[in-house]
């Protein structure tokens, strides 16, 4: 049977037991870390032109932890800015100075949790996952690709060390690897879909990263054959990569969920949510982990609407499904109703898990609190 796992932020921000920053804490994370400033009343010099942008069109103080500033809209005004500016020369280092810092905060936060010798949730998933299972996540952070071996099969591509080949060989991110990214080119055996293509199932398993990736690197120059390509990277240098073919220096391919996804400027992104949309439509068993439906997110919820059909077993998975007092447990009815909203959950068996671990302990929300929940 197929399973498809979609993760959302929750996910990741699980599996640190909540230590990861979410989409409104990332500027609070930045100070703390000392990226964004090194005093509590004075961003660094670079940042300023950002910091009073975020205060003219959001009305925040980055500097100010009581302030919740959600990265996602900033980088949805941002870009808005690129589409009606006439000179796009300031708004482009907006965004690059945003992504710096977005990018800093989740390599940061990602090293300070991550173990080898702790089974945290997406260790759990990992070894959980059949050959031909999908995850279609969200997230920009390389924290699951870690450990489905990222790092050590992009190192066997450019120094030829079979180890992380073997190990990691035909898993998901082995498989985005060499079927979607740019390493994709160096080879002739991804021309065309066999016909018809109305029947075609796939085989495999595929990493999916609808929203990009800290990783992901692309040449923004159009006239280059390599336009467009992601070619994920194991390392991040303060000095950044250049394009091999125009010697253009490549940016960080990251994508805010909102309505008008800039998909089809990225051929690779483009392929990545088609095969998201066949992954869903073919598979029998969903399961939704820590994605919380955002308001603004149409197209997603229009892909997960749209190809819902063949689901027969709907797995959510998110702490945010009850509101747990001192006195009594409730379901919260705004997270269930833009669930509904989307999926028709009446015509699925459906189950309900607090966290992830719950889920492969087969403990459901109904069990775990002793009373009837949903």
């Amino acid at each position: 049977m197929k399973t498809v796992y979609l993760l959302g932020a929750g996910a990741s921000i699980g599996n640190t037991h909540g230590k990861f920053p979410g989409i409104d804490t990332i500027f609070r994370t930045a100070k703390d870390l000392n990226i964004l400033s090194e005093t509590t009343k004075k961003v660094l010099p670079q940042f300023d032109d950002l910091s009073k942008y975020v205060k003219t069109i959001m009305k925040k103080n980055v500097l100010m932890k009581s302030e919740k500033i959600n990265i996602e809209t900033l980088m949805t005004y941002i870009d808005l800015e690129l589409e009606a500016s006439n000179d796009n020369s300031y708004y482009y280092d907006l965004k690059a100075k945003l992504n710096k810092i977005i990018r800093d905060v989740i390599i940061k936060s990602s090293e300070a949790y991550l173990s080898d010798n702790e089974y945290c949730e997406y260790k759990m998933l990992s070894d959980t996952l059949s050959k031909e299972d999908t995850i279609v996540t969200y997230n920009w952070d390389t924290m699951l690709d870690d450990i489905l071996g990222r790092k050590y099969l992009i190192n066997d591509i450019f120094n030829h060390d079979s180890y992380g080949k073997e190990k990691f060989r035909d898993n998901q991110y082995y498989n985005f690897l060499y079927d979607i990214s740019a390493i994709a080119l160096m080879t002739r055996g991804h021309i065309s879909i066999d016909l018809p293509y109305r029947d075609y199932v796939n085989k495999k398993g595929y990493f999916l990263k609808q929203h990009g990736s800290i990783d992901w690197y692309y040449c923004s120059n159009k006239d280059c054959r390599a336009y467009g390509a992601i070619f994920p990277m194991d390392e991040h240098t303060t000095e950044g990569y250049f394009c091999s073919e125009c010697h253009t220096k490549l940016e960080v391919l990251i994508v805010p969920p909102i309505l008008n996804k800039r998909i089809r400027t990225f051929p690779t992104l483009n392929r990545i949510w088609n095969l998201s949309a066949q992954e869903i439509s073919n598979c029998q068993r969903l399961v939704i982990w820590g994605y919380s439906f955002p308001p603004t997110d149409f197209y997603s919820k229009w892909l997960i609407s749209k190809n819902s059909n063949s689901i027969k077993d709907l797995i959510i998975i998110n702490p945010n499904l009850i509101r747990n007092t001192k006195k009594n447990i409730f379901r919260n009815s705004i997270f269930f109703n833009n669930i509904k909203s989307v999926l028709p959950i009446v015509n699925i068996n459906t189950s309900y898990y607090e966290y992830f671990e719950d889920f492969i302990n087969h403990n459901d929300i109904n069990h775990k609190y002793g009373q009837v929940i949903f």
